[in-house]
């Protein structure tokens, strides 16, 4: 359809989401080892307890080891929006200093995040702008002789679509941009000449968006 668009958007609201549903705490954590220790399962870093006292029994922990790992299998792909990780507090905080964030949705995702330093019990926040997503969210910590203790590593986010490039036409060209509309208020765009099948309306950062009516007005290509 060749499309001489007037986009006409009534608007309930936004509100800025601070966060989402942590979907670590049903997902499946593993971890590289184990140190002989009954405190030390990875499953305690998603046990939903941010308690960063080692002895209380809410913590991961390796054995030395090089290049020691801890996963999440979140069982489904996500596009995450947040994760914040829980150091130790009661010892050996520095431990934790250069590990690496990768997700994604095999064994071997890029790198989205670092923790430079955490201090003792600090929850570290690594916010993403753009769009990670994934299945699996990996918290490595390279070089050798190297321990890893985890308190709690929560993962904010929600299901990542299902559509395919076979019924989404991405990325499409831009119209226009909303600069502010009321509460219950209307804006008009106008699109002159451009032609196409979807019409989409994005926010580019942690929001909700809440549309209360969407009119396109256009006609069919010759």
């Amino acid at each position: 359809m060749k499309l001489s668009v007037l986009v006409v958007l009534l608007l309930l609201e936004t509100r800025s989401a601070y966060t989402y549903e942590n979907v670590a705490l049903r997902g499946k954590a593993t971890q590289s080892d184990r140190l002989d220790n009954s405190f030390s399962a990875a499953y305690n870093a998603i046990d939903g307890n941010r308690d960063a006292n080692y002895y209380a029994g809410s913590c991961t922990h390796t054995d030395e080891m090089t290049n020691p790992w801890w996963r999440v299998d979140l069982l489904e792909s996500y596009i995450v929006t947040s994760v914040i990780i829980t150091n130790r507090g009661d010892c050996c905080a520095e431990r934790l200093n250069g590990a690496q964030i990768h997700i994604g949705n095999s064994m071997n995702n890029p790198v989205v995040g670092t923790i430079p330093s955490a201090g003792p019990g600090e929850s570290v926040t690594l916010t993403f702008t753009e769009n990670v997503e994934g299945r699996y969210v990996i918290v490595a910590l390279p070089g050798p002789g190297k321990y890893l203790t985890l308190c709690e590593v929560e993962v904010y986010g929600y299901r990542a679509s299902t559509a395919t490039e076979t019924n989404l036409s991405v990325p499409s060209a831009r119209c226009a941009v909303i600069t502010s509309i009321p509460s219950g208020g209307v804006g008009e765009f106008q699109c002159n000449g451009t032609d196409g099948r979807y019409v989409t309306v994005v926010i580019p950062r942690q929001e909700y968006l809440t549309l209360c009516e969407v009119e396109v007005y256009g006609s069919p290509l010759d």
